[in-house]
């Protein structure tokens, strides 16, 4: 194969050239061949030729194929590369020319980072409805980066909501919090940072860092996480069902938003049968409930995410 024509397949897609218009100079190019070998061959030697031809052409078009996208494979990979050093660059506080991001970072941002098969193609897919400017990337296969920027307000429900098919395809997401400019933007790709754990680890495989950041932190903290089972868990993991019980009564209490008479309608039992459920675990805790609610709520969610 001549090396002109292999260099002339690699600027094509250097220069993001159309494969179909690249081949279809070529069977252009063909086709003048072979009017000009039927107007000088006799028909036998016409035919002779043109199968060759044939070969020669199918070949050819092979190779070029090829080439094309060896050289659009190895730009997208350098130019995602040169993307991913330049976002960590930036995230380390680095001061650079942004040009070649084509994303604003004085925008208002939200960040997210989503984790699973095909994570960067799925997340682009479903964000092309979203009025905003996207930078995402990604980072190792399978993880993607990604900011949504706008001038006005962009809220992370709005994200959120648009993610929210990704579980479908056994991708997690953590989302960030709204936050403006170069310092907003770093911080609120911190906080879906944070929440990547918590949505890897939760059925809905979705997180807000606003609605899980204290468990976020909790579930990076093996001395807090050890101490929560420790103080109020395990004194309530006793007895004929283990605890099961205990566990089921606390978990409808918070949902609730620690009203008895809902939580009895939940359960399906009296309010006072609640009430007495409740002193129950105030003696195993050796606490008065009201005052370690919110510990012995965050010892719960952490043991279902991390069982």
């Amino acid at each position: 194969m001549p090396t002109e024509l292999l260099t002339q397949a690699r600027l094509a897609a250097r220069h993001q050239v159309r494969l179909d218009s690249v081949l279809r100079g070529y069977v252009a190019g063909s086709t003048l061949i072979e009017d000009f070998t039927l107007d000088e061959c006799d028909s036998p030697s016409a035919q002779s030729v043109l199968r060759l031809r044939g070969a020669a052409l199918e070949h050819l078009l092979s190779c070029i194929s090829t080439e094309f996208e060896l050289e659009r494979q190895s730009r997208s990979t350098s130019r995602e590369s040169r993307t991913f050093e330049q976002v960590s660059k930036l995230l380390q506080g680095a001061r650079l020319d942004t040009t070649d991001l084509n994303y604003d970072l004085t925008l208002n941002h939200v960040a997210f980072i989503a984790h699973g098969p095909e994570a960067k193609r799925c997340s682009r897919n479903l964000l092309r409805s979203v009025d905003c400017r996207l930078l995402l990337i990604e980072v190792a296969p399978g993880t993607a980066w990604g900011w949504l920027g706008r001038r006005a307000p962009i809220y992370s429900d709005e994200v959120g909501g648009a993610l929210t098919p990704l579980q479908n395809h056994d991708i997690a997401v953590g989302i960030g919090e709204p936050s403006p400019g170069v310092a907003g933007w770093r911080q609120t790709h911190r906080q879906a940072k944070a929440a990547l754990p918590v949505a890897m680890r939760s059925a809905a495989r979705l997180a807000r860092y606003a609605d899980v950041c204290l468990i976020a932190s909790a579930i990076q903290d093996p001395l807090l996480t050890d101490f929560l089972r420790e103080i109020y868990l395990e004194p309530l993991l006793t007895g004929r069902d283990r605890g099961a019980t205990h566990l089921r009564t606390l978990r409808a209490y918070f949902a609730a938003q620690r009203n008895g008479k809902s939580t009895a309608s939940a359960l399906g039992i009296s309010r006072q049968a609640v009430g007495r459920r409740l002193r129950v675990i105030e003696g195993r805790i050796g606490r008065p409930l009201p005052a370690c609610a919110s510990e012995i709520e965050a010892a719960i969610q952490i043991e279902d995410l991390t069982t």
